[in-house]
C-alpha cells in the first residue's frame, strides 16, 4: 500500500478571520465550501507538492451560539463520522489537530490494516459543495486510535477537491510539506499503530520516531508540540509563524 500526505487540518473559530491571518503571512487561500451535513466548512491552501492545508470551521447551530466556542462544540450532536472525529478536536481550540493521508484502494487498505490488528472504521462517504455549486466526493476511514491519521480516497476527480495551477503559488514561497510533527501521550503504542497502518518500520531515537512518506516525514514525539515544517523556495520567507494556534515553520 502507498500513502502520501493529503492535508493537515487546522481548526479555526472564524474562517474569514483565519483567511486574513494566513494571507498576512504570504499564503494564497482558496474557498472550499460546506461539507455534507452542514456542520463544517473550509478553506484551502493547496501546495505545489499536491498536499494542502485545510482551515476547518464549524457552523454552530443557532441554539448554541451564545455559548463559548468550546462549550458550543461539546453541545453539538454531529451526524456524520467526520463530525464525530472533528467535534472533540475543535473543542480543544484552534490549531493543527489532525492529519489526512491519501491512498488508492482504500477498502483494501482498511482490510490490510485490520488484518494487522488495527481497529479502523469505514470507509464512509464524504461530500462537499464548492462555492461554484460543484459537488466533490471522497471516501474516508478513521482509525479508532485518535493519535493516528485518517485516510481519504477521491471518488470524483482529485482536481475538483484540491485546486491546482496558480492556486498553488504563494507569495511566501512555500511549495510543500516537509515534515509533520505529531505530539502524542502514548509514544510506544502510537508508533506501533502507525507501523501497522502504514506497513512501515519507524526510525526511533529516544522518544521520537519518524516515518517517511515519499519526500515528507511524519515525526511522532512526546517532546515537541504538534507543528508543520513547510518547504519554501530559495526566495521564500523563512521563520516560525503562529497562525490561529498552528505552529508553522518555513524552512
Amino acid at each position: 500500500m502507498t500513502f502520501s500526505i493529503d492535508h493537515a487540518v487546522i481548526f479555526v473559530e472564524d474562517l474569514s478571520e483565519a483567511r486574513t491571518d494566513f494571507e498576512r503571512v504570504g499564503f494564497q487561500v482558496t474557498p472550499g465550501g460546506t461539507h455534507a451535513g452542514g456542520l463544517t466548512k473550509n478553506a484551502l491552501i493547496p501546495l505545489a507538492d499536491g498536499a494542502y492545508l485545510e482551515m476547518l470551521a464549524f457552523n454552530i447551530p443557532e441554539m448554541h451560539r451564545d455559548l463559548p466556542h468550546a462549550e458550543a462544540l461539546r453541545a453539538v450532536s454531529g451526524t456524520t463520522p467526520m463530525d464525530h472525529r472533528f467535534l472533540p478536536r475543535g473543542a480543544e481550540g484552534e490549531g493543527f489537530r489532525d492529519l489526512g493521508l491519501v491512498t488508492v484502494g482504500i477498502r483494501e487498505v482498511v482490510d490490510n490494516a485490520r488484518s494487522a490488528g488495527l481497529e479502523i472504521e469505514g470507509p464512509f462517504p464524504g461530500r462537499r459543495m464548492r462555492p461554484d455549486g460543484r459537488e466533490v466526493e471522497w471516501e474516508l476511514a478513521f482509525p479508532k486510535d485518535p493519535g493516528l491519521p485518517f485516510l481519504i480516497e477521491d471518488v470524483t476527480d482529485r482536481g475538483l477537491r484540491v485546486p491546482s495551477g496558480d492556486a498553488r503559488k504563494h507569495p511566501n514561497g512555500v511549495t510543500g510539506i516537509g515534515e509533520v510533527v505529531v505530539q502524542v501521550d502514548r509514544f510506544r503504542r502510537t508508533v506501533t499503530r502507525y507501523g501497522e497502518l502504514l506497513g512501515l518500520d519507524a526510525r526511533v531515537d529516544g522518544r521520537t520516531a519518524s516515518f517517511r512518506l515519499s519526500d515528507t516525514v511524519i515525526m511522532i514525539t512526546t517532546e515537541r508540540e504538534s507543528s508543520l515544517r513547510l518547504r519554501a523556495g530559495p526566495s521564500g520567507a523563512l521563520g516560525v509563524h503562529e497562525c490561529r494556534g498552528a505552529r508553522i515553520e518555513m524552512v
